[in-house]
């Protein structure tokens, strides 16, 4: 899997945009007035794995672990 990502700093902090990451499930969602596709958390975890970057890697735990609390 390919992903391609860019990082923006903002006041509310960091903010990772992706052009596209095929094959992963996302979700309409609305921020800010405007309505918004994002990954759901499974593709999130995903996304992450796949990048293999040390701060995604980093986040993994803690993104599982939502993961686990939503689960039934």
């Amino acid at each position: 899997m390919k992903v391609e990502a860019a990082r923006l700093d903002t006041d509310l902090g960091e903010i990772s945009l992706l052009a596209e990451v095929a094959g992963l499930g996302s979700v309409a969602t609305e921020a800010f007035g405007r309505r918004v596709w994002t990954l759901d958390l499974k593709s999130l975890i995903k996304s992450k794995r796949a990048a293999g970057m040390a701060r995604d890697l980093l986040e993994l735990p803690e993104l599982e672990s939502l993961l686990e609390a939503e689960e039934p």
